[in-house]
């Protein structure tokens, strides 16, 4: 949706003028760091669609300790500003996103493996195999991202964690290429 929204803010002005009335009604200088997690998420979103990411990145930063002292923010906060944050190449920004590294890729993982024993709907026994290796990607491709921003956050031991568990559940050449390609886009070693 946030697609269309920006083509109708592109293409008709007052659209744009009532977006940015809707994203500065949740905050002219940014939503607060208390805010429930909805009106942050969608604060995030709009302004991020409104293509006025750095005030998103001044919000972050004005408002880290706020932000990280609410758990329940961590997945919003990871989804939507980790993309930003290493098209910036601020690794060390992502790797402070994750509260429990380790925890998140078993949890991925865990996913996974559920949607591996799910029974498949009738006539959509092609698409299984394909879904299942499209999340197999993902999963390598999140750990890759978790354990170059965590280097660079100077949290190495809970990268070698990733590394290993990484290694255990998905073995393989794929998963060693996703970790170094990663890590050679941050500029830092796999551990």
């Amino acid at each position: 949706m946030l697609k269309d929204i920006e083509t109708l803010m592109r293409d008709h002005a007052p659209a744009r003028t009532r977006f940015t009335e809707l994203r500065d009604s949740l905050g002219k200088e940014g939503v607060a760091p208390s805010a429930p997690p909805q009106e942050i998420a969608d604060w995030i979103s709009l302004t991020h669609t409104l293509g006025e990411e750095d005030r998103t990145l001044d919000w972050f930063e004005h408002n880290a300790a706020a932000l990280a002292a609410r758990p329940e923010l961590e997945n919003i906060l990871r989804g939507r500003l980790a993309p930003l944050l290493i098209e910036r190449r601020r690794w060390s920004e992502v790797g402070r996103l994750y509260r429990d590294p380790l925890a998140t890729l078993q949890q991925s993982h865990q996913r996974l493996e559920q949607v591996r024993r799910d029974a498949v709907p009738p006539g959509m026994e092609a698409m299984h195999p394909r879904l299942i290796e499209s999340l197999e990607g993902l999963l390598r491709k999140d750990a890759g991202v978790m354990v170059a921003s965590l280097v660079a956050a100077g949290r190495e031991p809970e990268a070698r964690a990733v590394v290993e568990e990484i290694r255990r559940v998905s073995p393989g050449e794929t998963t060693e290429q996703a970790l170094a390609q990663t890590a050679r886009e941050a500029g830092v070693q796999v551990p």
